[in-house]
């Protein structure tokens, strides 16, 4: 039996849950299911970012709805607590797909099997859709909206809002998602034949309801009156926190971040915006062209820059691409077609093999080792650079934990050290300062380079190598090519 296009998107999507095995960003743990399993068992931790009231808890409540399920059915096993979220989100991703598909079909027949192809064969978007990462719920609000946007400028304007709650809760919930959706709503306004009615009848009231429940949403659960976007924005944008966890130049995500992002996909890319360029101005492809140069260029101007980043611009990037690919393939041979399918394809699923299932694993497979242990009789000491490992979302037990800590400085001081740099200046002298009596620490973690530095705190206290997990083939400054469990 054929499968209809909705069950592809589905299977694969939950395919990536197991496919996908290794660690990427702390956020996928730190910033979502972590603080969703605090909500819901009680226990787990939250980073500074939200004792500083910077983050919408609204992605984290919406993945506790699932976890609060198993918890109600008695099904709240380590590892349903684990993959349930993540099922979650490849099914949000999957919905995305969906209306990815919808889009092309209505705009032009001959592209659904390009778009399903190119979803299908971008080795990063299937990297990250089954990630409880902020930036992959983004994007598939994204492809909702994109879905639901009136391209078709001669319908009446009251058919056409439904796009607007989407884009609401994408910005309440990530407020630079407006850098993306300025461009796209000053063109629809402009392009209203009423534009007095689409003010006073769709941005305002959407947009008051919107941030009247955001507020109330956030307020409750930080037990606070608290506005997150404008906390967001003072940290991030006047205070510059983002920079304190790494910058690069201007140009990283033209060099750097799309070329990776798209993998072998950039090709049919370059060739798709080159032809979008040549189109009329009110074409969707100019138009979304022009929002992926607007949003790359104002993201390029903050220092801290990611690959994930990226992510919400994804739809858009498969647009152009396809435009270009579903022109191409009506003009040539069908020897070429495949030859040049085959050649994406295998390229694409080489990169999702090793970076889902080979590169940096370690840090998520010593969770399942310590999730085994007796809680009352474990304690746990992670010497490794902060955030590298998730924590309770994957230990689902009251395990007593210490790890090193990188929290920002707000004081201005421009010799402020955060407690992870403090440890990897001497990290024989921090252990002897913090643990002096080290009795109470049962079992170490560490990258297997940074043995030779505490080798003697280890023997002197007695502990032994009793674990040991493959992490990359490529160990870098602190990071080794092992994750270690010492046992005392």
């Amino acid at each position: 039996m054929v499968m209809k296009s909705w069950q592809v998107f589905v299977f694969i999507r939950l395919c990536t849950v197991w496919l996908v095995q290794t660690w990427f960003v702390p956020d996928e743990y730190w910033q979502s299911v972590e603080v969703a399993h605090k909500l819901v068992f009680g226990y787990g931790h939250l980073t500074w970012e939200w004792s500083h009231g910077i983050r919408s808890y609204i992605y984290p409540v919406f993945l506790a709805s699932v976890l609060q399920l198993l918890k109600t059915l008695n099904l709240d096993t380590t590892t349903a607590v684990i993959y349930a979220p993540r099922v979650l989100q490849a099914l949000v991703t999957s919905i995305g797909d969906i209306c990815l598909w919808n889009w092309f079909r209505r705009h032009n027949m001959g592209r659904g099997s390009w778009m399903m192809f190119a979803v299908l064969t971008n080795w990063f978007w299937l990297y990250c859709g089954s990630r409880t990462l902020i930036n992959s719920f983004e994007a598939s609000l994204n492809t909702i909206a994109l879905n639901l946007f009136p391209w078709n400028r001669n319908k009446l304007y009251k058919s056409s809002s439904k796009f607007l709650w989407f884009v609401g809760i994408t910005c309440a919930i990530r407020p630079t998602a407006a850098i993306t959706w300025l461009p796209l709503c000053i063109y629809h306004f402009a392009t209203s034949h009423t534009r007095k009615s689409v003010l006073l009848e769709m941005y305002i009231p959407i947009g008051i309801t919107l941030t009247i429940f955001s507020i109330m949403l956030d307020s409750y659960c930080y037990g606070r009156f608290i506005f997150t976007p404008l906390r967001f924005l003072q940290a991030n944008i006047m205070e510059g926190v983002n920079e304190f966890y790494g910058s690069h130049p201007y140009f990283w995500y033209f060099s750097a971040g799309i070329p990776v992002v798209l993998g072998l996909h950039l090709v049919p890319f370059i060739f798709g915006a080159y032809k979008a360029l040549k189109q009329n101005r009110g074409s969707v492809e100019k138009i979304l062209l022009f929002v992926i140069v607007w949003t790359v260029a104002v993201l390029s101007a903050v220092p801290h820059k990611e690959f994930r980043f990226l992510l919400p611009l994804m739809p858009m990037f498969v647009y152009i691409e396809v435009g270009w690919l579903s022109e191409w393939s009506r003009k040539t041979s069908k020897l070429l077609i495949w030859f040049v399918t085959i050649i994406l394809a295998v390229g694409n699923f080489a990169l999702l093999g090793y970076f889902g299932l080979v590169h940096q694993r370690g840090t998520v497979d010593v969770m399942s080792a310590l999730a085994q242990q007796d809680p009352q009789h474990t304690s746990v000491l992670f010497l490794m650079p902060c955030h590298s490992t998730p924590l309770y979302s994957h230990l689902h037990a009251k395990i007593r934990v210490r790890f090193l800590t990188c929290e920002p400085d707000f004081t201005g001081n421009p010799l402020y050290l955060d407690e992870a740099d403090i440890f990897y200046r001497n990290p024989e002298k921090w252990l002897l300062q913090n643990f002096p009596d080290n009795v109470s620490i049962s079992h170490v973690v560490m990258y297997d380079i940074l043995y030779p530095k505490i080798k003697n705190f280890l023997t002197q206290n007695n502990y032994t190598l009793n674990s040991s997990f493959f992490h990359t083939l490529h160990p870098n400054g602190r990071i080794g090519e092992h994750v270690q469990i010492y046992t005392r």
